[in-house]
């Protein structure tokens, strides 16, 4: 007999694998590690198009800061936005040449 944790887990760490859509969407953030899977997935030609998103905490009234690989991706970023388009960038940039993009995509 299974215990209720079993179904409980089962039903929370749910891991699907990547599906080809018409565009990765990026949940506004202050962690580089979910744009750079995006970035990835991208590159594999799962969607043509990356959308990163976020304005700032509204709590705070800003943008939070970097709060991984600050070494990496450090910067002044007013929005998350900004800090997850940048990220995309760099990894766009890390791995191939404009000229090695497929061709029609369009990455931010």
């Amino acid at each position: 007999m299974r215990s209720f944790l079993n179904y409980f887990t089962d039903y929370i760490f749910v891991k699907d694998e990547p599906q080809k859509a018409d565009v990765i969407f990026v949940p506004g953030n202050g962690y580089p590690q979910m744009a750079a899977h995006a970035a990835e997935l991208w590159k594999e030609g799962f969607a043509p198009y990356v959308l990163p998103s976020g304005r700032y905490s509204t709590v705070l009234g800003h943008f939070a800061g970097v709060q991984d690989l600050a070494e990496q991706y450090g910067g002044n970023y007013e929005t998350e936005w900004e800090f997850l388009r940048t990220v995309l960038q760099k990894k766009r940039r890390a791995g191939e040449s404009d000229s090695a993009r497929r061709q029609g995509d369009v990455y931010v």
